[in-house]
């Protein structure tokens, strides 16, 4: 994780590290920008280095007379300057190595673009095989008389009367009235019928429900119904946009109320019960870098650390960009600020 910083608070022992390390880089890049070469003295270089020394411990000693410039740990083994350090030259591992924006190996022109970039065709037809999979199983057991195996492009129609429903908070309305003639939506009466919508609402899965109690146990993994589409859809979301220099890590609470082994009861939060997703998120272009979802405790073993495991699990693709990331109190410690 080298080349990551976090933000909060300032390290009086890293400082004198971080003052060592960019001296000793600036004055190579030096070198290279006047394309000469330099030949450094050793002795001259050790005498530099122990005037900066005697600098440092200096602005150490002033800031340890006023008690309120420094904070300590509960311990008494870590201390932190309330104060910014005076670096004359920026440190190499701060240094943004790459530019936000779309990657070269991303091709986008429009809209649809855009979507189909996280929405796959791989990620379709699994949705597509084992969706028919079910309204076949339901036709044979007479719950469903007119079911057809649907495809890619009604899929995709499928997806985007779901959408607009959300667009449009449509929660709690009936769903016959999106079709009427008077009051109802035209998009809806135009893409498909409203039986057709609800038998495909109904077959509705991502998964193979034959093999997925064996898999299950096999895994541990509660969320094993969705999770082949869940980390196909993660993967394009950190490989479709580079994100800038700052970058959070924090949780968000999708309200749910239907029946779900892994979902969250929050008595202090608007939707009381919620399946929980960690998000690392560019905090310049409110992008969705990578997301992980919380499925609960697997068995009787309580995990050690979890808000460390989720911050690296999370920001592991962004190894080496120099970037800031910024996390709230749950993934607070020490040791994932050394860690990274």
């Amino acid at each position: 994780m080298d080349g990551i910083r976090f933000a909060p608070g300032y390290s009086v022992e890293q400082t004198v590290e971080d003052l060592f390390r960019s001296s000793s880089d600036s004055e190579g890049s030096d070198a290279e920008d006047d394309g000469t070469e330099t030949q450094v003295d050793q002795s001259d270089e050790i005498c530099l280095h122990e005037l900066e020394e005697n600098d440092i411990l200096a602005e150490n000693d002033d800031s340890g007379e006023d008690e309120s410039a420094v904070l300590v740990s509960s311990g008494r083994d870590i201390a932190w300057s309330t104060k910014e350090p005076s670096i004359r030259r920026f440190p190499v591992r701060n240094i943004q190595r790459f530019s936000a924006g779309i990657p070269s190996t991303v091709s986008v022109s429009s809209a649809v673009d855009c979507c189909k970039q996280f929405i796959t065709n791989e990620l379709l037809d699994i949705i597509v095989q084992f969706t028919n999979q079910r309204g076949n199983e339901l036709k044979v057991s007479g719950k469903l008389v007119d079911w057809r195996d649907t495809d890619r492009c009604e899929l995709l129609s499928f997806l985007g009367l779901l959408i607009l429903y959300g667009v449009q908070k449509s929660r709690g309305k009936y769903i016959d009235e999106f079709w009427e003639f008077e009051y109802g939506t035209p998009p809806f009466r135009a893409t498909m019928s409203r039986r057709r919508y609800q038998d495909i609402l109904r077959s509705l899965r991502f998964d193979d429900r034959i093999t997925r109690l064996e898999r299950k146990e096999k895994t541990g993994n509660k969320a094993e119904a969705v999770q082949e589409i869940f980390d196909l859809f993660a993967v394009q979301s950190q490989t479709s946009f580079i994100p800038s220099s700052n970058v959070t890590v924090d949780e968000h609470l999708c309200v749910y109320r239907g029946r779900c082994s892994f979902n969250v009861y929050i008595p202090s939060k608007p939707g009381k019960y919620s399946i929980k997703i960690w998000c690392a998120v560019d905090c310049e272009h409110g992008y969705l870098t990578n997301l992980q979802m919380y499925t609960g405790r697997s068995g009787d073993v309580r995990e050690v650390n979890q808000g460390k495991r989720v911050v690296l699990d999370l920001v592991r693709h962004l190894a080496g960009s120099g970037g800031n990331i910024t996390t709230d109190n749950f993934s607070r410690a020490m040791t994932l600020a050394k860690n990274c």
